[in-house]
């Protein structure tokens, strides 16, 4: 795995993306899914995530910006224009869960403990986990690749007394958020479908980005 680190120019409704470059020069991409070697990569997102805190302003087309957010949790304003910052996976290779089951994503929501809030995460290998939200909120939450939306407490979602009336639903919106991020390399938030394609569909596009990413690894051997 590889990470870039790109800011998002919103500015008018238009959208412009840069990456961070060996150099320090922020240059504009066309294409946010592609890397090279004139990208600065990581080797871990927590790399990317401390570059980010040790240079808290860059120069962005010619503009001064901050990179982290300020006290009051809105990120740096700048006339008509927003930037925000995001650090991208690049793919090597296939992750080491690559399909998850809906037996593991049973078994995890019954090993939830109900007593508190949950967020539901598929971290960056493809395995689903379920963290507990105490004296925090699902938005701290950075460092994976979907996030789902949070389950709160003495709801019946998780806990061994659990019906998993959800299950089936949840289990497909996960695919597809799953899928999407193969696709992307970006950290997702989902909540609800986003498609009609039945899982059998889901999981054979997932298989064909799979079949992707093996070939790109063998192509880096």
């Amino acid at each position: 795995m590889r990470f870039s680190l790109n800011a998002n120019k919103m500015l008018l409704g238009i959208g412009d993306t840069y990456r961070l470059k060996k150099n320090s020069a922020w240059v504009k991409q066309r294409d946010f899914k592609h890397f090279d070697e004139t990208d600065l990569l990581f080797n871990s997102y927590s790399s990317a995530q401390l570059w980010l805190q040790q240079n808290s302003q860059v120069n962005i087309d010619g503009k001064t910006v901050l990179t982290m957010e300020d006290s009051d949790g809105v990120h740096n304003l700048l006339d008509f224009d927003k930037i925000n910052f995001e650090i991208i996976l690049h793919r090597t290779d296939v992750p080491a869960n690559p399909i998850f089951s809906k037996e593991e994503l049973r078994n995890v929501l019954l090993h939830g403990n109900e007593e508190h809030d949950n967020a539901l995460i598929i971290d960056f290998d493809g395995y689903l986990k379920l963290v507990p939200l105490i004296d925090r909120s699902a938005r701290t939450l950075t460092e994976y690749a979907v996030r789902f939306n949070t389950f709160d407490a003495g709801n019946g979602y998780v806990g061994a007394n659990s019906n998993l009336f959800h299950l089936d639903n949840t289990y497909t919106i996960l695919l597809e958020a799953w899928l999407l991020h193969l696709i992307s390399g970006r950290e997702l938030y989902s909540d609800g479908r986003m498609g009609e394609e039945s899982v059998e569909e889901i999981i054979s596009e997932i298989n064909g980005q799979l079949d992707i990413l093996r070939e790109r690894g063998q192509a880096l051997q």
